[in-house]
């Protein structure tokens, strides 16, 4: 255990410990002091019935998960994968030149696109061997007819599947022997995109079958468009993009999961470099093995776990990552987009939703959420200051206490580029505040918040109960 500021930095056990204590706590509380609690809400509702008893509200919603003594643990962790059949291949198997893939063809696909399928996973596969340095994908033995990984090209909805034959069970830790299903009519860059982000996925289960799935789908589009030079795809990243209130990772489709890709590009801009052994240790640091008697795949340590310790002695560790992530991501694609997370040529109203648009004439002013945050999501506040005439911008911000919270307002001109921001000071028991000078010149103050959770960001384990905030916005 380490602290760091207000802060306590704790690990998965640790933290699922404090979780159980406090839920004891909590339940202990609710059946012997329930008569003054209900006093005292009652007061502070008649005393306060705006945003203090919003706040109440969000508190006693949070209490009510304690009413009684028995409370479940959320499950963690993947499921065991049961196995999937193979597809039916009637048109045989072409192997590549390497030895390292097969690929089946349906009764009604052509040789060309068989013949493209092939030099697209070959050379892929190469390029993560070779150059990435990962590992091939796990061995399945003779299951499609050699120790190729197989690629089946079949009618299907989804672009592009990674199966698991099964777990190997003499490893020493979980990894997982796969096979790749590709939807027949794809062709071009569809082809080319689906064919690349089916072999990393491949590959990146056969070093940690516990990944969770919107973390792989992530990780195989990115890695994917860079092994064939691919721009990111704008479509997911769109997706991504919306409800940026949601999870970072934690339970998401799989195009807005794929569109998460913009997460792990940031990742690469700020920490890697061209081999990507920053992913690749990233990959290698979360493996494990799952006892044989475990119902589901255990998940410590996941993700967040490693990139926490890994930020440890850097300023603000991984909340502030995350936040300066929610930046990025408001900021791509725009003039301001000083990473390359999306293609250029977008303003600051096609990049994110914001919870709220304000202008300086129409101060003072409080927002709320609409929907509240769920951990690691954003809510974004944006302030017109051209009508500023030399005054400042107050900003005050109010969090649930009992969640960790980051908060950073930036200048930004016309275009998008930032002018300046805030001291980076952190939010303590939920408050924060900063004032903003220097306005001329300023288009606009762009507010962003982050909702850190309760101390675990596990993407595997459903989301808590979202946080509520208020930001109190005033010109002096």
């Amino acid at each position: 255990m380490r602290a760091v500021g207000s802060d306590v930095r704790m690990g998965p056990r640790e933290r699922r410990v404090l979780r159980t204590i406090s839920a004891t706590v909590a339940a202990i509380l609710a059946v012997f002091a329930a008569p003054a609690v209900r006093a005292q809400a009652a007061a502070a509702h008649a005393q306060d019935a705006g945003t203090g008893a919003n706040l109440d509200a969000g508190m006693a919603s949070r209490a009510s998960r304690f009413a009684g003594f028995h409370i479940p643990e959320p499950p963690a962790g993947q499921p065991i994968p049961p196995g999937e059949p193979r597809p039916v291949s009637t048109r045989g198997r072409l192997v590549t030149r390497s030895g390292r893939v097969a690929v089946h063809g349906a009764a009604d696909v052509g040789s060309d696109v068989i013949e493209t399928t092939a030099r697209i996973a070959d050379r892929v596969s190469g390029i993560l061997e070779g150059e990435y340095l990962f590992p091939p994908a796990a061995p399945d033995g003779d299951r499609g007819g050699g120790p190729e990984l197989d690629v089946y090209l079949v009618p299907q909805d989804w672009p592009c599947e990674v199966a698991v034959d099964a777990l190997e069970g003499w490893s020493l830790w979980d990894r997982a022997a796969t096979f790749v299903r590709i939807r027949t009519d794809l062709r071009g860059l569809a082809l080319e995109r689906a064919v690349a982000e089916g072999i990393v996925g491949a590959v990146l289960l056969g070093v940690d079958a516990r990944l969770a799935p919107a973390w792989r789908l992530a990780m195989s589009a990115s890695i994917g468009a860079r092994a064939r030079g691919l721009a990111p795809d704008e479509e997911a990243m769109d997706r991504f993009r919306h409800a940026p209130g949601r999870p970072l990772i934690a339970q998401r489709d799989d195009v807005s999961a794929r569109g998460a890709a913009m997460f792990v590009d940031y990742l690469v801009a700020r920490h890697d470099e061209r081999d990507l052994r920053f992913l690749r240790g990233l990959t290698w640091m979360t493996v494990g093995r799952t006892p044989d008697d475990a119902p589901r795949l255990i998940d410590d340590p996941d993700i967040f776990d490693v990139l926490e310790r890994i930020l440890r002695d850097e300023p603000g560790g991984i909340d502030r990552m995350l936040a300066e992530f929610s930046l990025a991501r408001a900021l791509a694609g725009t003039q301001g987009d000083t990473m390359h997370l999306s293609a250029p040529g977008r303003g600051l109203d096609a990049t994110v939703e914001p919870e709220a648009i304000a202008t300086m004439d129409h101060l003072p002013n409080w927002v709320t959420p609409v929907h509240r945050l769920e951990k690691t999501g954003t809510a974004y506040v944006r302030i017109d200051t051209r009508a500023s005439r030399g005054r400042a911008l107050n900003l005050w911000f109010h969090g649930v206490p009992l969640r960790r919270w980051a908060v950073i307002a930036v200048r930004l001109d016309v275009s998008g580029r930032e002018m300046g921001r805030a001291p980076n000071v952190a939010v303590i028991r939920g408050e924060w505040s900063a004032v903003m000078e220097s306005l001329d010149g300023v288009r606009e103050v762009l507010v962003v918040i982050v909702d850190l959770g309760d101390h675990d960001l596990d993407p595997d384990v459903p989301p808590d109960v979202p946080g509520f905030f208020a930001l109190n916005l005033s010109a002096s």
